[in-house]
This record gives structure tokens, C-alpha cells and sequence, in this order.
């Protein structure tokens, strides 16, 4: 019944406003639909809010009624009223939400339920066919090359660097972490809530200028797992042999690991149960639809909580002992609104997400070192899917762009932490595209020509983030923006497009 109605709606929508609404979208508002999240969405005076809603809505239905009822009035003047409700309706979730907590500029959630229907056609319909996509895919010239390898953006694996043969690794990808919510980077976030993050800056390898790739966590994931910078164009061509994009997961498949992806949200969500397994090459993609079909566990807010996501990563790992795994963690709950949690640890929403997340990575640490599965053959990655783009502002920086996020390796290989520590410099600067070929590099294996990102052990210094349309470069001593629709001379423009 609802996917019927949503397909009439939607069809109307189309010929009538060119506009679409995402089914998964709706579905999570409805399921999170309580005063809690409601009150985090519009603070304090939520109440009015709701109100203000309510008589929007009973003069609507008056309006509706009155028109209904008059003989004289056609068909297509009812179905504009009808669309005017609609419309109404779908302006009031759009409206900007998550006021930050320390009265800074908001985070405006149009366009998450509204989507042009040039965008969102694809979706409405299902297509599971390939696309014909072009691409540019800009072949470069010698020069080319030497202008790039000049500026190290073409990877040379280090031949000092030695392989290091690890069965377990676990990538734990943290949701909107930025650097600077962590207490040894700020100080303006109390040492209490970030004690975990803090023991593992301090005591393992870190990376000071890692920097997010391209927001949105779609995005994110797919810089981390793919190297690439494009995770909307990569989902449509990966559905084309053609155009082949080889994630980690892939290259690992390929090496004898199981590979799991694990997430507290649904598998339903902007169709991630089409585009991820085939996208990211997982063996087993567990949802929050597991965890309610194997545990009985219902989604609160955004999904299931993250210390259940570390549990059943706990459980794999047990389970296969003698087996090569490569587990994801993709977490949620420090993602705005924020969860409620029984037992608070601070009465601020973002701080008690926050000290939440650090206690629940503690205890994955504590227990994977009970049970003896942290040894010298067992890595653990911490990192985000990008830096602060919303909710609270505890950033110290006058805007949400993208910014660097933490890089942590966490293991007792001494071999592995000696080659870091000779081969690299913690301050250099890197981005998410470089993670990839980095733990590719570590293993010894063949880094993926549609990769984009070079290894951490290379000598260069320089990060590389997607914003919007433009690349942003930076290093130590500069930062430079390249914009994707004009500057088709630059060196940048053209190694993207190289790509693309």
C-alpha cells in the first residue's frame, strides 16, 4: 500500500512540479516521528512549531472542503488544492533544522526529502538496468604525468616498505568525527568524553592532517573503500562492466578475507541494498533488518545502537578465528539529532553521543584483547566519514567545510609500527582517498588503476577533498581550489577527469 502510494504521489509530483520525494527519507522521519527527535530538530519552542503546522494544515482541509463542496468548481482546480497540501507539507519537513547548541549557523536539511526528478527518476522507477554513462576520462600525456608525479599525485610504491601479513583488520568508520570533537586536538571538548580517542592518539600511529575527501557519508565510504571522489557518479557506472570501480574490499575478497560491512541503519536507505554490495564489494552486508530478524532489536531514531554493531563484530570475529577478515564498522550515533540513551553521561546531546561513541570504542578494545584477538595479526582503523557538517559546532573553526579527521592504526605489530614510524611523518597531509592504497600498500598487494589516492608510505604530503564542484589541494604551505566546470587547463582538472 505505501509503495502505491508513493508511486501516485510521486507520478503526479513529476508531471506536475518535476519534483520527487525519496520513499527511504520519508520512511525515517515517520519511524523516528516522537517528541525527543522533534525537539532536537527545532529546539525549545518545537511547540510552537507543531502549532504553527496544525492550523497550516486545518486551513488547507478547510480550503479543500469548501472547494470540494461547490458544483462549480472543476476537476483540475481540486487537484491543485490537493497539490498545494502537498506541497505544504513537504515545505514543512524541509524546513532548516538541527540548531547547533552554541547558537552557530544551522545545518539546512532541504533537499534530503525534495529531490529534483531530473536526480530521482532513476530511483522512482527502479531501474536495475546499466546506465550509458560517458565519461571523459581524459587520457593524459607524458607531460601530463611529469606535471602530476611532480606533485605527487601519481603513486609510486614504496620499495622500503615491507609487507606486513595481518588476518584481521577492522575499519571502524565513525559517523561525523571530526578532528577537533576529540580532546587531545581541542580543548574546548572536556577530557572526560574523549578518553578512549585520547589513549589511542597518544599510545598507537595517528595521522594529524588526514583529511575528508567529500562530504556527505556516502561519499566518505566510498573515498575510504574506492579511493574515489564521486560516490553519486560511481554507483551509476559500477552498474556498467564498462567502467569497472575495484574497492579494498575487492582487492581483500580476492586474498582469501571474508569481508562484512556492518551499519545500524536500514539497507533500504537511498537504496544503499542496490548500490553498496556491488559498489564496495562486501561479502555480507548486515543492516538494521538483521538485527531485528536475528536479535529482535528495532530501529531508535536513526537505527540500531552502535554498541550492538561492535557486539556482532565481536561475534564474527570469534565465530572465524582461523579465517582472514575484514570487517567495517560504520557507526551512527553521533549523528544530529542524537541519540537518548538510559543511562546519560552528559546533559548535552552532542557531548553524551560523543562520550557514548568513546565508550563504546573503549569496550570494543577492552573486549577484543579479553578474548585474545588482538595480537601482532589483528590491525583496528578508526577514522570518520567526514568531518563536522552539521549539529553542534564545537569545531573552533567559523564554518562546517571539510576538514581533517582523526586517522588512528591500532595494533601490536611491532614490524608494522616500526615502518610507520621510519617511513612516515604524522604531520604529513593526506586524505581519505589515500587510506585504501595505504592498507593495500601495508598487505603487499596490487593497488586497483581506478583508484585515485596514493599510499601513506609515499613520500608525498598533500591532500586531496571534493567539495561541491571544486577540488581543494592542500599541503603545508598552500591550499589550492580547482574548479571542475572552468578550469579545464589545470593539471588538477584534467587528472580528475582522467578519472571521470
Amino acid at each position: 500500500i505505501y509503495s502505491i502510494c508513493v508511486s501516485i504521489i510521486n507520478n503526479i509530483l513529476l508531471l506536475k512540479t518535476f519534483s520527487i520525494i525519496e520513499p527511504s527519507i520519508i520512511l525515517l522521519i515517520l519511524d523516528n516521528l516522537n517528541l525527543q527527535s522533534i525537539k532536537a530538530v527545532f529546539g525549545e519552542f518545537y511547540v510552537l512549531y507543531i502549532v504553527f503546522v496544525f492550523l497550516i494544515i486545518l486551513f488547507c482541509f478547510k480550503v479543500l472542503y469548501d472547494n470540494l463542496n461547490k458544483e462549480n468548481i472543476n476537476i483540475n482546480t481540486k487537484i491543485k488544492v490537493l497539490l498545494t497540501i502537498i506541497c505544504i507539507l513537504g515545505g514543512y519537513f524541509c524546513f532548516p533544522g538541527f540548531p547547533p547548541q552554541n547558537n552557530k549557523s544551522a545545518y539546512d536539511l532541504r533537499m534530503w526529502i525534495w529531490q529534483p526528478a531530473t536526480l530521482s527518476t532513476y530511483n522512482l522507477f527502479n531501474y536495475r538496468k546499466d546506465l550509458d554513462i560517458q565519461l571523459h576520462q581524459y587520457q593524459l600525456s607524458d607531460i601530463d604525468i611529469d606535471d602530476l608525479d611532480k606533485m605527487g599525485l601519481i603513486y609510486e610504491k614504496n620499495q622500503n616498505v615491507e609487507s606486513v601479513d595481518f588476518d584481521k583488520i577492522v575499519l571502524i568508520i565513525v559517523e561525523s568525527l571530526d578532528r577537533n570533537y576529540i580532546n587531545c586536538y581541542n580543548e574546548n571538548i572536556p577530557c572526560k568524553y574523549t578518553e578512549f580517542f585520547n589513549y589511542a592518539v597518544d599510545n598507537y600511529i595517528s595521522m594529524d592532517n588526514f583529511y575528508t575527501a567529500s562530504t556527505s557519508t556516502d561519499n566518505g565510504i566510498n573515498a575510504l573503500l574506492n579511493s574515489r571522489l564521486d560516490y553519486y557518479t560511481d554507483r551509476i557506472i559500477n552498474q556498467n562492466d564498462k567502467y569497472k570501480v575495484n574497492s579494498l574490499l575487492d582487492v581483500v575478497n580476492n586474498h582469501g578475507y571474508d569481508t562484512y560491512f556492518i551499519r545500524g541503519s536500514s539497507k533500504k536507505y537511498a537504496d544503499h541494498d542496490l548500490y553498496y554490495p556491488k559498489l564496495f564489494g562486501m561479502n555480507k552486508f548486515i543492516t538494521s533488518e538483521d538485527f531485528y530478524e536475528k536479535y529482535g532489536l528495532k530501529n531508535t531514531q536513526w537505527g540500531i545502537e552502535d554498541k550492538f554493531l561492535f557486539d556482532e563484530a565481536i561475534k564474527i570475529l570469534c565465530k572465524a578465528r582461523s579465517k582472514k577478515q575484514f570487517i567495517v564498522i560504520n557507526t551512527i550515533d553521533t549523528h544530529p539529532p542524537y541519540r537518548n540513551y538510559d543511562n546519560q553521561l552528559s546533559s548535552n546531546k552532542f557531548l553524551d553521543s560523543l562520550a557514548h561513541t568513546d565508550y563504546n570504542l573503549k569496550k570494543f578494545y577492552e573486549k577484543i584483547k579479553l578474548l585474545n584477538l588482538f595480537d601482532d595479526k589483528t590491525l583496528i582503523i578508526i577514522t570518520a566519514d567526514h568531518s563536522a557538517t552539521h549539529g553542534a559546532n564545537y569545531t573552533n573553526r567559523l564554518d562546517f567545510e571539510p576538514d581533517r579527521i582523526p586517522l588512528i592504526f591500532l595494533t601490536k605489530n611491532i614490524k608494522f609500527n616500526e615502518e610507520f614510524k621510519i617511513n612516515v611523518d604524522k604531520k604529513r597531509y593526506c586524505s581519505q582517498i589515500d587510506l585504501a592504497p595505504t592498507i593495500i600498500d601495508i598487505l603487499g598487494f596490487i593497488k586497483p588503476d581506478s583508484m585515485m589516492g596514493k599510499s601513506i608510505f609515499t613520500q608525498s604530503s598533500l591532500s586531496i577533498t571534493k567539495y561541491r564542484d571544486s577540488l581543494y589541494l592542500r599541503n603545508n604551505k598552500t591550499m589550492k581550489v580547482v574548479n571542475l566546470d572552468n578550469d579545464i587547463d589545470d593539471i588538477l582538472y584534467k587528472w580528475y577527469y582522467h578519472y571521470y
